[in-house]
């Protein structure tokens, strides 16, 4: 799965659809985290226009606005549809990994 992850990344047109999804979802609040290389894995070009993805061994995005207590009522039933919502893209970018 990451080599497939990889090859996406580093492909032109679905790199750059992914590089503008996770820039519009960090402009809305959200983070990107997780585990990463220290460099950018062979084959690829260590100064590769989307190394910063290539170097993620996954994508992590998450929000944290509301207390746990707060996610236990109607309210965080409503917020965490509102931002599954708002993450859409990026889960039909990592759908259509084969």
């Amino acid at each position: 799965m990451l080599a497939n992850y990889q090859s996406a990344v580093a492909d032109t047109t679905s790199g750059n659809a992914l590089e503008k999804t996770v820039a519009g979802l960090v402009k809305k609040g959200f983070r990107l985290d997780g585990d990463e290389y220290k460099r950018v894995p062979k084959p690829f070009e260590q100064d590769h226009p989307r190394g910063n993805l290539l170097r993620r061994k996954g994508i992590t995005i998450w929000k944290h606005e509301l207390s746990p207590k707060d996610m236990s009522d109607r309210k965080g039933i409503s917020y965490c549809m509102k931002q599954y919502k708002i993450m859409m893209p990026i889960f039909q970018w990592l759908n259509g990994l084969n």
